[in-house]
C-alpha cells in the first residue's frame, strides 16, 4: 500500500505552526481582497489582514490603487479601520499625515523630534497590488512573484465560463464562523471524491462522473460538467445541457464558483489554528440580474444548505486531527490530486521554516 506524505495531523491545530503559516505563506501570497467597484472613487479604501499582516487599499487621486501596510511608521498604530472614503492618512494616535503614496506629509511638533531626524525615511511601507478581471489583490511583500506570473493560465480557464468578470456586481453575501482550521475546508474544496456521497442533492445539476481536478500552478482547476439530462427539483446552479461550471480553487484561501446566473466566491480567512472565517460574495452581471434574477431567501438557503454538509464533515475532522489515529494514508488518484497538490504547494512555502 503507498502511503502519502502527508501533513502531520499536529499542523491542523498547532498555534506556532499557524504562526510560521501567517508569516511564511499567508502573508507572503497574493490573496483577494475586494471587487474594483469597492474603490471606485477617489479617497475610497479598504483594510484586510492577510496573514499577520494589516493592509490597506486606497484609491488614488489619479484613480490608480496603492497599497500599505496599515502600520504607522512612529509608534505602530493602525491608520485606517474597516473602509470607507479618507480625504487624508492620518494616523489617530498621534495625527501623523502621510499622503496618497505612503510619504510622511505633516508630523504635529516636528521639533519635539530634534534636528536629525529624518521624516523622509519615516513613509508607510508599500504592499503589492494588482486588478485581474475586477478582484483587487494584494501581496504584503514587494519582493513577489509578479502577479501575471502567481495566476498563470487560470485566468483563461476562467474566461471559458461567458462571464464578464468585470461587469460583476454584489448582490448578497453570507459569512460562516467555523471552529476548522483553514486546510482542512481547502482540502475538502480541492476533491471531488466526496461530491456523490455528501452533496447529491445541492449539486445536483452535476455529472459527478466527470469532475477532475485539474492542477495549474499553485492553483486547482474544477472544471464540472453538467449532467446529460436535467436533476429533478430545484438546483442552485441552473442545468446547461453540455456545458461546465469552471471552477477551481486559487491559492492560498480563495474559490471561484462561475455559473449560468452567478458567480460566488468563497474567502477563507484563518483566524486561528482551529477557526476560520468563510466570506461568500454572490455577484451578477447586469445582465445576468436581467436575465435570471434572484430569490435572496432561496439563494440563502441553497448555500447555507450546501455549506453545512461541507461544515458537518469538517468539524468532525478537526475534532479527529486530535486523535492518535489520525492520518492520511492513500489518495484517490485524479480524484484526489488536488489534495497532494494543496500539500505540495503549502510544503513549497513552509519547509524552510519547519524543523
Amino acid at each position: 500500500m503507498k502511503i502519502e506524505k502527508q501533513i502531520p495531523r499536529q499542523w491542523y491545530f498547532d498555534e506556532e505552526l499557524f504562526y510560521l503559516e501567517n508569516e511564511n505563506l499567508l502573508g507572503r501570497s497574493w490573496s483577494y481582497v475586494c471587487r474594483k467597484e469597492e474603490l471606485s472613487t477617489v479617497g475610497s479604501y479598504v483594510t484586510a489582514q492577510l496573514g499577520k499582516e494589516q493592509v490597506l487599499v486606497l484609491r488614488k487621486k489619479d484613480m490608480t490603487l496603492a497599497a500599505f501596510h496599515n502600520v504607522c511608521p512612529h509608534r505602530g498604530a493602525r491608520i485606517l479601520e474597516g473602509k470607507g472614503i479618507c480625504d487624508k492618512l492620518k494616523c489617530p494616535y498621534h495625527a501623523w499625515i502621510f499622503d496618497e503614496n505612503g510619504d510622511t506629509h505633516h508630523v504635529p511638533k516636528s521639533s519635539w523630534f530634534g534636528p536629525c531626524t529624518d521624516f523622509t525615511k519615516l513613509k508607510l511601507r508599500s504592499a503589492a497590488v494588482k486588478v485581474w478581471k475586477g478582484f483587487i489583490f494584494v501581496n504584503p511583500s514587494t519582493e513577489c512573484e509578479e502577479f501575471e506570473e502567481w495566476i498563470g493560465d487560470y485566468g483563461e480557464y476562467l474566461d471559458g465560463c461567458q462571464i464578464d468578470c468585470e461587469e460583476l456586481e454584489e448582490v448578497s453575501r453570507f459569512t460562516f464562523d467555523e471552529q476548522i482550521n483553514w486546510k482542512l475546508i481547502v482540502e475538502n474544496y480541492v476533491e471531488d471524491y466526496h461530491f456523490a456521497y455528501v452533496h447529491p442533492k445541492t449539486l445536483a445539476a452535476f455529472d459527478f462522473s466527470r469532475v477532475r481536478t485539474l492542477p495549474t500552478k499553485n492553483h486547482i482547476r474544477i472544471p464540472m460538467p453538467y449532467k446529460r439530462t436535467p436533476p429533478v427539483g430545484h438546483s442552485k446552479y441552473p442545468w446547461q445541457h453540455g456545458s461546465v461550471s469552471r471552477q477551481g480553487f486559487i491559492f492560498p484561501t480563495l474559490t471561484l464558483q462561475p455559473a449560468t446566473n452567478h458567480l460566488s466566491l468563497f474567502i477563507i480567512k484563518p483566524i486561528s489554528a482551529n477557526r476560520s472565517v468563510i466570506e461568500i460574495p454572490v455577484y451578477q452581471t447586469p445582465q445576468q440580474r436581467i436575465n435570471y434574477p434572484i430569490d435572496l431567501a432561496l439563494l440563502k438557503r441553497d448555500i447555507e444548505n450546501d455549506m453545512e454538509e461541507d461544515f458537518a464533515i469538517c468539524r468532525a475532522l478537526q475534532i479527529n486531527t486530535q486523535s492518535s489515529h489520525y492520518s492520511v494514508n492513500v489518495l484517490a488518484g485524479e480524484h484526489e490530486l488536488g489534495v497532494k497538490h494543496f500539500h505540495e504547494t503549502w510544503r513549497s512555502f513552509m519547509s524552510p521554516f519547519l524543523t
